[in-house]
């Protein structure tokens, strides 16, 4: 009896425990974004966002393929989102 009434006990307290830590992650988590938005001029200046653009360029080079060039390549991409509802 005594054996399980610790086991039990344990069981009880690792329980809470990871209930204690998840809502101090939670917790931490909503701190975090807070701290963020207001960094960034509050929710509401980010809320009145309504378009986002993504400019791009790169570059690549190389000192030796397999045939023994070398060279270089250049990429770009343009990425566009709009938040309007």
């Amino acid at each position: 009896m005594r054996r399980f009434r610790s086991v039990s006990l344990l069981s009880v307290s690792l329980m809470l425990a990871s209930i204690v830590l998840s809502a101090t992650t939670a917790d931490a988590a909503k701190q975090y974004i807070h701290d963020a938005l207001t960094q960034m001029g509050g929710e509401q200046k980010i809320r009145a966002i309504e378009r986002l653009r993504f400019d791009a360029v790169g570059h690549r080079a190389w000192l030796r393929s397999r045939n023994g060039q070398t060279g270089h390549t250049f990429s770009s991409t343009t990425e566009s989102q709009s938040f309007a509802t």
